[in-house]
Order: structure tokens, then C-alpha cells, then sequence
């Protein structure tokens, strides 16, 4: 994707590829049948740290844009 290419980017990745999410009380009122956070993926990459793709959003966003991580 070329540099300054986007206007906007809005992402709302999965908690453990923020670093956030998770606190020492995970298992409280958890339903039988629910899985844990490592007992599967839903994503594929579900373990990527928010530093290995963050600049490559300023990268290709325009000056003056805005970048929304939710």
C-alpha cells in the first residue's frame, strides 16, 4: 500500500494484540464450555503486538487524518 494513500483507518483488534484484556480474575463467571483466551484462536495472528504494525498505519495514513483504535 503506498504511503499517504488513507484518509482513515478504524480498528478494533482483539485485546491480547493491544496488550490489554486480560486481568488475574479471567475465570470468574466464565460458563462452562467457554474457552479461555489461549485455549484457541479466533484469529490467526491473534498474538501480534501492537509496535509490529502501528507505524505502518501512520505510514499510509494522509496528514491530518485520524487513526482510531477501539
Amino acid at each position: 500500500m503506498p504511503d499517504n494513500s488513507i484518509d482513515l483507518i478504524v480498528t478494533d483488534p482483539p485485546y491480547p494484540v493491544i496488550g490489554g484484556g486480560s486481568n488475574v480474575n479471567d475465570d470468574v463467571g466464565r460458563p462452562r464450555g467457554i474457552l479461555k483466551k489461549n485455549d484457541g484462536k479466533i484469529f490467526k495472528h491473534n498474538d501480534l503486538h501492537i509496535s509490529s504494525w502501528i507505524n505502518q498505519c501512520y505510514r499510509v495514513l494522509n496528514d491530518k487524518t485520524h487513526l482510531y483504535i477501539m
